[in-house]
């Protein structure tokens, strides 16, 4: 009888084993094929008592002698993934910078996959990639579910704020920044202010791209945002960008003259930016954004009625009303009168 009752144990214990490898088996191949990782084959070693499995590819090849870097990553998310949607797990799930090594396409099918795993469970998400950040946030925009905290060593200690997003520059820091540089300047003098007046030509030129990112174009398009935001469009105010775009563009290159990192034309080597430069630079271009934001840019609408204009060839002629348009030539010395079947169909 004990001898039975262990050949029933035994048998169980090898259904069940074989219940959940094929389980796991069938979840890992979702979560492989969600994340685009390459096609493989599992097997499952038990070794002392417990259960274990080998990954191998076609050839009894090990993954890691053949894969690249990102492929074995996320492999990885996808094992860990099936483990933890097998095992009923509900904690909440911390990702340390999943994507590095990545390329674009599978950080954003991993980002797809988190967002996804979210509706069910907590996750924190660690990472260095901003692209990877933006993407996330992104997808949870619509839930609202998703909060957004900034990571910071200033001042040498670490420092945790909640923040809408990653920011990488912002208008009103940039302010802060040339202010507080050109307040600096003017307290020093020789070599010390002309490192500060370059400085601040370095925050202008910062300023000079932000603020044609976000003011002048509306966010249309953003750095590390991936979608093209269309609704935006009709803000820009179209009429009054030439004016701002002129001012813009020659004080930005005159900030990238200014600055370090470039090399100086012939012209003006051996020329360094003054103070008063940086401080007439730094009030047009808040002059130029002040105008820019206060401009009237209605579009201007045409209130002819339907029908008092008459489209001919190679112009546009009002006909008053009541009146039949002019055949095309008509009362032109010189010249016939042109073939109806050129004319232009509207």
């Amino acid at each position: 009888m004990p001898a039975m009752l262990r050949a029933v144990t035994g048998l169980a214990k090898t259904a069940s084993d074989q219940m959940i490898n094929e389980s796991f088996d069938a979840l890992f191949n979702e979560e492989r094929a969600a994340l685009r990782a390459p096609e493989l084959q599992i097997e499952f070693v038990g070794r002392q008592g417990r259960a274990q499995r080998r990954k191998v590819l076609t050839g009894k090849h090990k993954p890691s002698k053949v894969l690249s870097e990102g492929e074995q990553k996320v492999l990885a998310i996808a094992d860990f993934l099936a483990e933890a949607r097998l095992a009923g797990i509900t904690a909440p799930v911390i990702f340390d910078d999943p994507v590095s090594s990545l390329d674009h396409r599978r950080i954003n099918e991993v980002a797809q996959r988190i967002a996804s795993l979210a509706d069910t469970t907590q996750v924190i998400v660690f990472t260095h990639d901003i692209f990877f950040a933006t993407t996330l946030l992104n997808l949870m925009a619509k839930s609202k579910r998703c909060s957004y905290f900034h990571i910071t060593d200033e001042d040498g200690k670490g420092q945790v704020a909640r923040a809408t997003g990653p920011r990488w520059d912002n208008l009103n820091n940039l302010k802060r920044n040339i202010n507080e540089t050109i307040q600096a300047a003017k307290s020093q003098e020789g070599d010390a202010r002309a490192a500060l007046v370059r400085t601040g030509y370095d925050w202008i030129r910062s300023w000079c791209e932000v603020f044609t990112e976000t003011e002048l174009l509306q966010g249309v398009t953003q750095r590390y945002q991936p979608n093209v935001r269309m609704t935006s469009l009709s803000n820009i105010k179209v009429a009054a960008l030439p004016a701002a775009i002129e001012t813009v563009n020659r004080i930005f290159e005159e900030a990238c003259r200014s600055i370090d990192g470039h090399s100086q034309p012939l012209p003006t080597l051996g020329v360094s930016p003054t103070l008063a430069g940086l401080e007439a630079h730094w009030a047009e271009l808040t002059d130029a954004r002040v105008n820019y934001i206060n401009a009237d840019d209605r579009p201007h609408v045409d209130l002819r009625r339907e029908g008092d204009i008459t489209p001919l060839v190679g112009s546009a002629q009002r006909t008053p009303p009541g009146r039949r348009p002019a055949p095309s030539g008509a009362g032109r010395r010189g010249r016939t009168r042109s073939d109806p079947s050129q004319a232009a169909r509207t």
